[in-house]
């Protein structure tokens, strides 16, 4: 599921007048807790299930966000995970139909607004993420390995509109007797604010596939962002996925909080 995604167009759909987001930032500390089901074939005969619960740590300053994503991770079905989080990556019917859980992968990540978004000029921002090796690969959890990423988010402003898009690559550890094909990601929505406290929009996402065997993930979301007060956002999404790369369908919700 695209939770970097949609921790975008949370944030930006709060912009007004053409201004950067990080104008009006100062150091803040805010927490996270989310759940996301999904469930799919993803090109065998039987289905596969999966819920994710992650909790976030995220650190602002005025340029730049670090975050940390623990998740607990809990599959049903056929087929094993080799990546969560920030986009699953499913291996369709390598073992038998079964029931695991335990914690899921870690992932590290800090961004940088290289382009606040003055006047005419987007907001653009750079993210390194890595991937730390914690879920269990004998459960079918995760691959084993460390993985790594860049990404490149762009964002602007039309008024109560934004539109935003993501561009990204993302390179595999290989675990024994599998060789991971690195890859190329992105995504493109847009959003409007129909009142102070909601937010709404769409995203599509396209992801290669990571094995010569594995189809291309496309999926498109329609997600909603509301405040719930001065220091806390819930933001809700309905997924649904149009190749066998893609879940059938998923939905989940994140609560944050702001200190």
């Amino acid at each position: 599921m695209p939770h970097f995604l949609l921790f975008l167009a949370a944030v930006v759909l709060t912009l007004c007048g053409g201004h950067s987001v990080y104008a009006q930032q100062q150091n803040r500390l805010s927490a996270s807790l989310g759940s996301d089901y999904s469930t799919g074939y993803y090109g065998s005969e039987d289905r596969t299930e999966i819920w994710y619960f992650p909790a976030l740590l995220k650190y602002e300053t005025e340029r730049s966000i670090f975050k940390l994503t623990v998740p607990y991770l809990r599959i049903k079905g056929p087929a094993a995970v080799i990546s969560a989080g920030d986009g699953p990556i499913v291996i369709p019917g390598v073992r038998d139909t079964t029931k695991d859980s335990g914690l899921g992968d870690t992932f590290l990540s800090g961004t940088y607004n290289v382009v606040p978004g003055y006047g005419a000029w987007p907001i653009l921002d750079a993210t390194l993420k890595i991937k730390f090796p914690t879920a269990d690969k004998d459960k079918g959890l995760g691959s084993g390995e460390y993985d790594y990423s860049v990404q490149f988010d762009a964002a602007k402003p039309l008024g109560k509109t934004v539109i935003f898009a993501t561009a990204g690559y993302k390179i595999y550890g290989d675990p024994p007797e599998v060789d991971f094909d690195n890859i190329y990601y992105g995504s493109l929505g847009g959003g409007y604010q129909f009142a102070r406290w909601l937010n709404a929009g769409l995203i599509y996402d396209y992801r290669q596939g990571a094995l010569d065997t594995s189809a291309d993930q496309k999926e498109g979301t329609a997600y909603f962002s509301a405040k719930l007060g001065v220091k806390t956002k819930l933001i809700g999404y309905f997924v649904k996925g149009y190749s066998d790369g893609s879940p059938d369908w998923g939905l989940g919700a994140m609560l944050t909080r702001t200190y």
